[in-house]
């Protein structure tokens, strides 16, 4: 019996196949081989124009360099380098936020050129809050522990930081070294303190859309006519420190450095793109950033967000309680539900909405249960963050085995929420969000709602650098 079947039309070799339907699957073409520009690769270290030394409430101004030699700033290579201490007459202390990492001690993140590119308002908050708890692994919060004086999470047990008489070989409030092999990493200093000669040194990712972008696009600051400032606003000591018993009263970072990594190809390729760029092309950075808000938690609250925006990908809220808000060094400026919070009354007097420009973004009429705001927060972060780095939510750390334990943490520890607003997910697409003027939050809660609301909006860019050597920003 011989075969009917006839072979399916429209098979190409090449990449720009006119028949879709029936194309061949890239991993069934030939490799593209192809060798890269031969270039060098250094990694620099930039000193602030405004000092290298800063306390609570300070701000750190660093100039990227710019023009010929410059180079090519590799995307989501940048760093903070410090040395950090802080004053505590005993006891021990770490960073506040639900998981706290150094990025606690930034206020405000600023990216401009002449005009501003990138600002990021309630930075540490975000990071400790929304991006660390929902984007990371327990594998990284350990590695957080390490490099940014974290804890994996806040839960009112052992901090990593000590102004008391422990050796330099001790284990915090009776850590084991086993802990520290199983990923609970704790650090601990002599009875100087972490005040004194023991001030402990971070480093300290920058997370910012233009220098993390999408594309992991270089910043071309060889082809810049004006340098990239990157301005940091430090928080003040109740905003960044959590401490449980004993107050802490004032932090420093002393010997503050911006590294990064640097390309610098053959001066025939700057020459070559120079000339593209005289003929009317540009270079284009699309990238993600965020705009904040706050107001006050009311057991009711119907805020509007003016964003005039078009392209937002994901908004994203959450509040700390006044038991745990920035009025003091022994609050955990945690994201928490509302007092008196119990799942089981959820289903009636708790809901949320989000309305872009009058339109109802989330299916079902309200988000009112933890069920449906842990679903809708993670369809959120898979809208707002590149799915690259996107991993399986870790809501806590703490043990001695660095597994997740969920069980009890989410409410106290890390109770926010999120809408995704991004129709389009593929990766070679920019601005697939949704255009939105004015983004209208509402939410009713326990009676016992209190504290400070924080809302945060993520909307695509783009960033153009044309022959002035100017960057401006299409939003």
């Amino acid at each position: 019996m011989s075969s009917s079947i006839s072979p399916l039309k429209g098979y190409a070799i090449e990449m720009d196949q006119k028949d879709e339907v029936n194309a061949i699957p890239r991993s069934m073409l030939p490799a593209r081989i192809a060798r890269p520009v031969q270039s060098t690769k250094s990694i620099k270290n930039i000193t602030p124009i405004s000092g290298s030394s800063i306390t609570s409430g300070g701000q750190t101004t660093v100039q990227l360099p710019f023009g010929a030699g410059a180079g090519y700033m590799k995307a989501g290579s940048a760093y903070l380098r410090f040395r950090f201490s802080a004053t505590q007459t005993a006891d021990e202390f770490g960073f506040a936020g639900s998981c706290p990492s150094a990025s606690s001690l930034i206020q405000r993140l600023t990216v401009a050129q002449n005009n501003n590119v990138e600002l990021i308002n309630e930075y540490g908050k975000l990071v400790s809050n929304i991006i660390l708890p929902y984007c990371t692994s327990a594998s990284y919060q350990n590695n957080v522990a390490l490099m940014e004086g974290g804890l994996g999470s806040n839960a009112y047990l052992s901090f990593p930081l000590s102004s008391g008489a422990l050796g330099t070989t001790a284990y915090v409030a009776g850590r084991t070294q086993q802990d520290c092999i199983l990923g609970d990493v704790r650090q601990t200093f002599n009875s100087t303190g972490v005040g004194g000669a023991q001030a402990v040194e971070l480093s300290v990712p920058i997370y910012s859309g233009l220098l993390n972008n999408k594309e992991l696009s270089f910043i071309p600051l060889e082809l810049m006519s004006s340098p990239l400032t990157i301005t940091f606003d430090w928080a003040t000591v109740n905003n960044a420190i959590f401490a449980l018993t004993t107050a802490v009263s004032e932090y420093a970072c002393s010997a503050i450095q911006l590294v990064y990594e640097s390309v610098s190809p053959p001066v025939e390729y700057t020459n070559e793109l120079r000339a593209g760029l005289m003929q009317g092309r540009v270079w284009s950075i699309p990238y993600c950033s965020v705009i904040s808000a706050q107001t006050q938690n009311n057991s009711s609250v119907s805020y509007n967000m003016s964003l005039n925006a078009s392209s937002v990908d994901a908004f994203f809220f959450g509040a700390t309680q006044s038991f745990n808000a920035n009025t003091s060094t022994l609050t955990s400026k945690v994201f928490a539900s509302a007092t008196g919070s119990s799942i089981a009354g959820d289903f009636t007097t708790v809901n949320r909405r989000l309305y872009a420009d009058g339109n109802l973004i989330n299916s079902v009429p309200s988000l009112n249960s933890d069920t449906m705001l842990v679903r809708e927060m993670l369809r959120a972060v898979e809208g707002g963050f590149v799915s690259d780095v996107y991993q399986t939510p870790c809501f806590s750390t703490v043990g001695n085995n660095g597994a997740v334990a969920q069980v009890g943490t989410l409410r106290g520890q890390f109770y926010a929420g999120g809408f995704n607003l991004k129709p389009f997910f593929e990766e070679n697409l920019c601005m697939a969000g949704t255009p939105v003027s004015v983004l209208n939050f509402q939410k009713d809660d326990y009676s016992g709602s209190d504290g400070i609301l924080y809302m945060y909006a993520f909307t695509s860019a783009i960033a153009i650098i044309d022959a002035s050597g100017a960057i401006s920003v299409i939003r």
